[in-house]
């Protein structure tokens, strides 16, 4: 019998996507952010969705891409 951790993560496998790297090293050289940033700005860039995140300093270098909850709320 499958404990129910077991069965979410077979689930949520059919969704998972990887991020482009080579998109995610242009991005972090670009906009000056952690290829650990980019990685996440790359796989919604490839999505084609927004990124949420409190985090200021990623905002201020990407606010095409990332807003924060209240700002994604209120568009």
């Amino acid at each position: 019998m499958k404990t129910a951790w077991y069965r979410g993560v077979e689930y949520f496998q059919l969704s998972e996507r990887q991020p482009d790297m080579l998109l995610a090293l242009e991005l972090a050289v670009r906009h000056d952010i952690s290829a650990y940033d980019a990685q996440f700005i790359a796989l919604a860039e490839s999505l084609d969705v927004p990124l949420i995140s409190e985090d200021h300093r990623l905002r201020e270098r990407c606010p095409e891409r990332v807003f924060s909850m209240s700002e994604y709320i209120r568009k």
